[in-house]
């Protein structure tokens, strides 16, 4: 009976990791053109299973590193924790356009078609920015993957240096999943494009990371 019921809430907790991030896979098939023979629907399938897997896989792991949530435990959360954890995304995101920005010239070279990121920062660019790299994402890399990671490591080093290990290399998982990105944008960005996609969103991983 315990067991039947513990199944049941997960199974709940599962359907609101998806709906709640229903509106970033939508942006993802809505805003993003995708492949030559490639259907829209399927931009959203890989980050729909991927949700799937890690959402069970934070659920399963993260109770047992103490890692806390108000979504997926049912750990209070007060409106103001809520705002606070919003203005941080946000001065996040601002700090590492203001860093990109003010370094495109190094890392751009002339008549390149990249764009930096805020120059990029239309309302499609940032739809999904908030939707799916600020709710899905973080489910997947923060939530699932970073929970695994600690807990596969607490097996052989103290509980809290396997968090902060598991910060580090979610991070760098994290960074390396953005460069295919990279690559869809221009055939040919140079190394340091690659290194600069890289270092930002190992910073913004980081960041996050410590941050739960």
């Amino acid at each position: 009976m315990l067991e039947t019921l513990h199944t049941s809430r997960n199974i709940k907790k599962l359907l609101i990791a998806i709906l709640i991030s229903l509106p970033g896979l939508i942006a993802l098939v809505t805003l993003v053109a995708p492949p030559p023979g490639v259907p829209a629907i399927a931009l959203a399938v890989n980050p729909l299973a991927l949700l799937a897997v890690f959402s069970l896989g934070g659920l399963w792991a993260a109770p047992r590193m103490n890692l806390k949530s108000g979504i997926f435990l049912g750990d209070a959360q007060f409106p103001t924790q809520l705002l606070i954890f919003g203005l941080f995304g946000a001065l996040v995101g601002l700090m590492l356009g203001v860093l990109d920005q003010t370094t495109a010239s190094m890392w751009r070279p002339d008549g390149s078609e990249l764009k930096t990121l805020l120059g990029a920062a239309d309302l499609a660019n940032l739809t999904i920015g908030v939707f799916y790299g600020g709710i899905a994402e973080e489910i997947i890399m923060r939530w699932g993957l970073l929970s695994l990671i600690a807990l596969g490591l607490s097996n052989l080093s103290p509980h809290r240096f396997a968090l902060r290990m598991a910060v580090v290399l979610t991070a760098v998982l994290f960074a390396i999943g953005h460069l295919p990105a990279l690559f869809l944008m221009s055939l040919q960005p140079g190394n340091l494009a690659l290194v600069r996609t890289f270092g930002l969103n190992l910073i913004a991983g980081l960041l996050f990371g410590y941050a739960t």
